[in-house]
């Protein structure tokens, strides 16, 4: 009688995370250089955070659906924010995803094998399909019902 998911997701918080140097613009400017990483929480499953100009003290982190940067290793996806997209680039497969914001649009341009290597360690960490059995419920429940001794209306 094994552990079910669930019971591990509320003992334990399995996260991953990966760095890289790319490059990124905005629109009709010249690309820059750009550290990015990549970042999962086993507390949060469905969502997945890029760190832009990661390691520095400005950083930049967004967050987005893990299944929408999945869907865009293959394909155009989001209509949102955020898009993602495969692309080639001088004979290179590329992920270039696109953040939507008042000032315009950056984009980042992000080989795919580093992409799919992080999808597919979330996807090893909580399925897809079963990041509601990865839910830390009972902390849910208790911040929801305790605060300061109050329960809440």
């Amino acid at each position: 009688m094994g552990h079910q998911p669930s019971d591990i997701s509320r003992a334990f918080r399995l996260t991953t995370s990966d760095s890289l140097q790319t490059w990124a613009w905005l629109a009709d400017c010249r690309p820059i250089p750009l550290i990015v990483a990549f970042r999962y929480d086993s507390r949060d499953p469905w969502a997945v955070c890029l760190v832009l100009n990661a390691g520095a003290s400005n950083a930049v982190e967004w967050y987005f659906a893990r299944d929408l940067l999945a869907n865009g290793l293959s394909r155009k996806a989001g209509l949102g924010d955020v898009q993602v997209q495969p692309e080639s680039v001088a004979g290179a497969h590329v992920v270039r995803v696109t953040i939507r914001g008042r000032g315009g649009h950056f984009h980042v341009r992000i080989p795919a094998r580093d992409v799919l290597s992080f999808v597919k360690r979330t996807e090893a960490m909580v399925g897809f399909g079963t990041e509601h059995q990865h839910l830390p419920i009972d902390d849910i429940v208790r911040r929801l019902t305790d605060t300061d001794g109050r329960t809440l209306p």
